[in-house]
């Protein structure tokens, strides 16, 4: 599966057509690109991506319980530099 990652704007972003199933997560293949959109922005050390797309992913797992995954998610996240929600992700 090919995936397109267009940057509008300032830390805006969009994921070929799928933004809007973030917030309505309705598929876990959709969870899995946003997961795999941190990955990337974490490896090519974009903290504004990473902290976006990091909090929305935190948030889903959080609902199903996924705590160890959230806590490596906002460690991640930490690496590129300090941020407020991914330290309350952390607990």
């Amino acid at each position: 599966m090919v995936v397109a990652v267009c940057r509008i704007g300032v830390g805006r972003i969009v994921l070929a057509g799928v933004e809007d199933s973030l917030t309505h997560v309705r598929a876990a293949a959709t969870v899995a690109q946003w997961v795999e959109v941190h990955r990337l922005a974490v490896a090519g050390r974009e903290p504004a991506i990473a902290r976006h797309v990091g909090d929305r992913v935190a948030r889903v797992w959080l609902r199903t319980s996924r705590f160890a995954d959230v806590e490596a998610l906002a460690i991640a996240t930490l690496t590129l530099s300090p941020d407020a929600g991914a330290f309350y992700h952390r607990g």
